[in-house]
């Protein structure tokens, strides 16, 4: 044990001797835990730990996928969304998703915060029973009606101090009125554990009734779905 601490004393006198060395070596290190925690956290949440829905089993990610120009994975236009509705019996729901930073104004003060758009299918294939109001109808994915929001429980705790009466209220998101219209239950959470509050992901009536091989849009989003059991 004496051999050790001497050994340990020499080391600590060699690297206080050369400390850009030290200096170097630290910040490598915890440059690398740090990315190697922050992959593992993404990996466990994505991979390992299966989602806290009923029969996870069923819920599959989809994506579009073009050999021959070299994209194995590609995200899903809202052409493709509307034909795989159309044109494929193997899925009970789907729906699309697509996280993004947002800016909402509190009390006058601006807060940048994660917000998940995705169509109002995905919250009802994921069972997501909230503890006040409601969820998005399938109405609110068209444009004109989706100005409504549904917090996550810990973002509701955090606005409103748990109070019942924040469905119904008006929040303002990048600029825009939108109805608070729900709240999730506590711990529920899809993909992305930073996510704050959810948005209907809207399409006009045109982007609907559109063939893929005619469109023209540019809007884009991750897929998820539901197989038939």
């Amino acid at each position: 044990m004496e051999r050790f601490f001497q050994d340990i004393r020499f080391a600590s006198r060699l690297l206080f001797k050369d400390r850009a060395f030290t200096v170097t070596t630290l910040l490598t290190l915890a440059l690398c835990i740090g990315a190697n925690a922050t992959i593992f956290a993404v990996v466990n949440s994505v991979l390992l730990r299966p989602l806290e829905v009923p029969e996870p089993g069923r819920l599959v990610l989809f994506y579009n996928s073009y050999p021959r120009a070299g994209v194995e994975r590609a995200s899903n236009g809202v052409p493709d969304y509307f034909d795989r509705l159309r044109e494929v019996p193997a899925f009970e729901e789907l729906a699309l998703y697509n996280s993004a930073g947002l800016t909402i104004g509190i009390n006058g003060d601006p807060q940048r915060v994660r917000g998940m758009f995705a169509t109002p299918s995905l919250l009802r294939m994921l069972h997501a029973q909230p503890v006040h109001g409601r969820i998005f109808t399938p109405a609110e994915g068209e444009e004109g009606a989706d100005h409504k929001a549904v917090l996550t429980y810990a973002f509701w705790q955090q606005l409103y101090a748990g109070r019942s009466d924040a469905v119904g209220q008006q929040i303002r998101i990048s600029g825009e009125p939108y109805e608070i219209v729900g709240v999730l239950p506590q711990g529920f959470e899809f993909l992305d554990p930073e996510v704050k509050l959810w948005l209907p992901l809207s399409f006009s009536v045109e982007e609907s009734r559109t063939i893929r091989v005619t469109a023209t849009t540019g809007r884009w989003s991750a897929g998820c779905a539901r197989a038939r059991p």
